[in-house]
């Protein structure tokens, strides 16, 4: 079964100090996964709000210039406009959407499809997360273990979310996730 490895980016420069996402931890993530996307060849499929991207923009050239695909995590707070300006000020043109809870706003024209929870509209394919997001795993109590168990069971659903923050915490050194990746056939969104 084909799985898009979906990775949220989402931290700012001050966020972590207040309990929120550690930018450090997700900037270092980012490069540890863009590394391992290096001597693997695998392509990941990188969501980022716009707020991240502006705070970070040399993560939109790496990740492009190692072959991966880069789209907008819409999590709500911002304003589309805004959205699509600071991804073409970056030499992006999205044409995704990762959803980060079922009910959402109404998309801009240029969203092609969504990824995440719910059904995504009825104007744009929709891609449904095989297994909840890591963060969201680990909230409810489940281990990484057992996370990275649930990801590999085959379904006709084939999207797993992941946060480089919350990988930082359990596999830093990317062991057991590259491992897993291993075991997959990776395959990126439209």
């Amino acid at each position: 079964m084909p799985t898009v490895v979906r990775i949220d980016l989402a931290a700012l420069p001050w966020t972590g100090l207040d309990g929120g996402i550690d930018a450090t931890h997700e900037i270092t993530m980012l490069l540890r996964l863009l590394e391992l996307g290096r001597r693997s060849g695998h392509r990941f499929h990188f969501f980022s709000t716009a707020a991240s991207l502006r705070a970070f923009p040399m993560s939109a050239e790496a990740i492009l210039t190692e072959g991966h695909v880069l789209d907008w995590l819409a999590d709500g707070d911002e304003a589309t406009d805004e959205v699509l300006e600071a991804f073409l000020e970056n030499g992006v043109q999205p044409t995704g959407a990762g959803l980060t809870r079922s009910e959402f706003l109404e998309l801009p024209d240029w969203v092609k499809f969504t990824c995440g929870p719910g059904q995504g509209g009825t104007q744009v394919k929709h891609f449904g997360l095989r297994i909840e997001p890591l963060r969201d795993a680990l909230l409810a109590g489940q281990t990484y273990a057992g996370w990275l168990a649930a990801a590999g069971v085959p379904s006709d659903e084939s999207v797993v979310a992941l946060d480089p923050a919350s990988l930082f915490g359990l596999d830093p050194t990317l062991k057991d996730f590259s491992a897993w990746l291993n075991q997959q056939k990776l395959i990126t969104l439209p």
